[in-house]
C-alpha cells in the first residue's frame, strides 16, 4: 500500500498558501569549505522576490496566473572534524552532532539524516539540497527556485536572457515567462533499480544483496551522483519511516551497514519504501552535474569525479544548466568570486576589475590556499572523508587493489 498521499486537487490548495522557497544546503565536509565564499555570496545576494507564471487545471478547463515568492538559502554543515574550523562563519553553520565519519561508512548516512532533521527545524525551508564541500551552485537562487517549482519547465533548455545594457546574452537559465504548474513537493532523484541497465555486478552484489534481507527487492534503489534534492515533504516522510512502517519498527540506517556507498542508496530506497518512489513528485533527474572517467585504466581513477578547477567558465557552465543542473562538483580548490559571478549569474566584469582583485587579495588566497592544501593533502590519498577507499573498505567488502570484488579472486 503506497503512503503518498499528494493529489491534485490537494497540490492546489498548497499552491495558494505558500510564498516562500528556502533551499537548506546541507554539506558533508571534513573541516574545510574551499567554497565559502561563493556559497555566501549565493545566499546573501541572490534571492529575492521573484514572480512565476502559473496554471492550473481543474473540471477540464485551465486557467492562468500567477505566484509571488520570496525566495532565500541557508547552509547546514556536518564536519568530520569540526574542532578543526577556521572561519567564524563556517562554525557558525556547523551543526553540533558529528558522526566522524570515514568513507564508504554508514554514519554517512546518519551525518545526512542529521542535516536534514536540523534544516527542518526552519519552518520555512522547503527544499534540502545535499552537497560536499566540492559542490558550487552555478545559478541564482530566484532561478534555481524556479526549475524547483516548475520542473521541466525550468530545464535549462528554454534559457533566458540576462540583460547587460542594451544587450541580452542567451543563458542556460528558466524562463520566468513560461506558464508551469507549481510543484512544492517535487524532488530530484536520479534513481535506478536493479532492472536498470545502470545498474552493474558490482550494484548486485554490494548494494542490493547486502539490503536483500532487509528491505524488499524490488524496493531497493540507487542514486548517481547520490547528493540528491529532496522537498520538505519526502524529507520529512524519510525522517518519520519507523513510525510509517509501524509501531516498533526499528531504524532503518543499520542495514545499510555494508553496503556500498550507502548514501546513494539510502534515500531512494527510503523513499520507494514510503511509496513515492517512482512518482510523479519525484522526477528521476539530478540538479547536480557529476562526471566519472569511465575510461579511466584504473579503479581509483574511476570512482571519482572529473575535476573542472581547471576548465570552470561560462561556457561550461552554460551547457551543464542546459542538462538541467543547477549546482555542480567536483570543484576542490577555491574560486574567485568574481570568476564565479561572471559564469553563474552573468555579470559583467572587466579584465582590469579581475586583476584590480586578483592582486589586492592576494595574500589572502594565498592563505586560504594553504590553509586548503593541508586538508587536501588527505584529499588526493583517499576521498572526500580522507580515508583511502584500500583499507578499512577494501577489508570489509572484499576487495583487491583495483577495488575488484571476490568474483575476480
Amino acid at each position: 500500500t503506497t503512503m503518498a498521499a499528494s493529489t491534485l486537487e490537494k497540490q492546489s490548495k498548497v499552491v495558494g498558501l505558500k510564498k516562500e522557497v528556502r533551499i537548506a544546503a546541507c554539506a558533508c565536509i571534513v573541516d574545510a569549505f574551499p567554497h565559502e565564499f561563493v556559497w555566501k555570496k549565493w545566499m546573501e545576494d541572490t534571492g529575492g522576490e521573484v514572480v512565476i507564471p502559473t496554471q492550473r487545471s481543474g473540471g477540464g478547463n485551465s486557467t492562468s496566473s500567477s505566484i509571488t515568492i520570496q525566495v532565500s538559502g541557508e547552509l547546514y554543515v556536518h564536519a568530520k572534524h569540526p574542532e578543526k574550523i577556521k572561519s567564524s562563519w563556517l562554525r557558525s553553520k556547523t551543526i553540533e552532532k558529528t558522526y566522524r565519519p570515514n568513507w564508504n561508512d554508514v554514519r554517512i548516512v546518519r551525518a545526512v539524516l542529521e542535516l536534514t532533521s536540523e534544516a527542518l527545524k526552519d519552518e520555512s525551508t522547503t527544499h534540502i539540497l545535499f552537497c560536499t564541500e566540492s559542490c558550487i551552485p552555478i545559478t541564482s537562487l530566484k532561478d534555481a527556485a524556479v526549475m524547483l517549482l516548475t520542473g521541466s519547465c525550468g530545464n535549462g533548455d528554454a534559457g533566458s536572457t540576462v540583460d547587460k545594457g542594451e544587450e541580452t546574452e542567451k543563458r542556460g537559465s528558466v524562463d520566468r515567462n513560461i506558464e508551469c504548474e507549481v510543484n512544492w513537493d517535487r524532488s530530484f532523484v536520479d534513481f535506478y533499480g536493479r532492472d536498470s541497465h545502470r545498474c552493474t555486478r558490482f550494484d548486485e552484489q554490494n548494494c542490493w544483496d547486502v539490503l536483500a534481507q532487509s528491505v524488499p527487492p524490488d524496493a531497493i534503489h540507487k542514486a548517481l551522483p547520490g547528493w540528491c534534492l529532496v522537498s520538505r515533504k519526502h524529507a520529512q516522510a524519510v525522517l518519520d519511516l519507523p513510525s510509517q512502517l509501524g509501531d516498533g519498527a526499528p531504524d532503518l540506517w543499520p542495514a545499510f551497514n555494508n553496503v556500498w556507498a550507502p548514501e546513494e542508496v539510502y534515500f531512494p530506497t527510503a523513499l520507494a519504501l514510503l511509496g513515492y518512489l517512482p512518482g510523479n513528485d519525484v522526477v528521476s533527474k539530478t540538479v547536480t552535474h557529476s562526471k566519472w572517467n569511465e575510461r579511466a585504466r584504473n579503479q581509483k581513477d574511476r570512482a571519482h569525479p572529473l575535476e573542472y578547477d581547471d576548465s570552470f567558465n561560462e561556457h561550461l557552465v552554460q551547457n551543464v544548466r542546459k542538462e538541467g543542473c543547477l549546482f555542480l562538483r567536483k570543484m576542490k580548490r577555491p574560486l574567485d568570486i568574481r570568476i564565479w559571478e561572471r559564469a553563474a549569474l552573468g555579470k559583467e566584469i572587466s579584465e582590469a576589475d579581475v586583476n584590480a582583485d586578483q592582486d589586492r587579495d592576494q595574500t589572502l588566497s594565498k592563505k586560504r590556499q594553504r590553509d586548503y592544501d593541508h586538508y587536501d593533502s588527505g584529499y588526493h590519498t583517499g576521498d572526500r572523508y580522507g580515508h583511502s577507499r584500500y583499507s578499512s573498505s577494501r577489508r570489509r567488502h572484499g576487495r583487491d587493489d583495483f577495488g575488484n570484488g571476490s568474483r575476480y579472486k
